[in-house]
């Protein structure tokens, strides 16, 4: 069996692979090299926002237990225990994560909320929450509009995403991708 593939051997799938030339050779390691480079960044940013969701909840721990106090438990244990794996990784791989930078992060001044824009009508609705996202395949979303709260259809939200104020605009987007199988970046909003 070749010990190149070792993969089809483990599968019991009998295979004799002719040797790779150099030149071919070379570049398949080049490819493996580039795949495990991507794979160690996208592991360390991984670790990196670990402690920053770590960080996020030591801030509103509080809050959250003070709304549900049982649910605030559950998110505790979760955010425990992913950042306790999380920098098993980061120490066992040598990475750079400056804890100390992240712990001392002000999230009562930060925002990430787009700024409003600088003209044109003040927005209809805002976004409250809902189902969307959430697996439901007919979802509802929660909105407080000119007559009041209620809720409204996912395709009438969507036809009028431009009537919701910031941050439900973006994160009315962003269920609406997760409903959808759709993945965006925050620039694409």
């Amino acid at each position: 069996m070749s010990a190149r593939l070792p993969i089809l051997a483990t599968v019991g799938v009998p295979f004799e692979a002719e040797p790779l030339s150099a030149e071919h050779q070379r570049e398949l390691d080049i490819i493996r090299e580039r795949e495990l480079g991507n794979l160690r960044e996208e592991l360390a940013a991984l670790c990196t926002h670990m402690e920053y969701l770590r960080s996020w909840f030591d801030f509103y721990e509080k809050d959250i237990c003070a709304m549900n106090d049982r649910a605030g438990a559950n998110a505790h244990s979760h955010f425990v225990d992913g950042v306790i794996f999380a920098r098993g990784i980061a120490r066992a791989a040598n990475f750079d994560v400056d804890r100390d930078r992240i712990q001392a992060h002000d999230w009562a001044s930060s925002s990430t909320v787009p700024p409003a824009p600088e003209v044109g009508p003040a927005p209809l609705f805002e976004y409250l929450g809902g189902t969307l996202g959430m697996g439901d395949s007919e979802p509802y979303i929660k909105v407080r509009g000119p007559n009041g709260v209620g809720t409204l259809e996912l395709q009438q939200c969507l036809y009028q995403v431009d009537d919701f104020a910031e941050p439900g605009r973006t994160r009315l987007l962003f269920a609406a991708g997760l409903h959808f199988g759709v993945t965006m970046n925050r620039g694409e909003l």
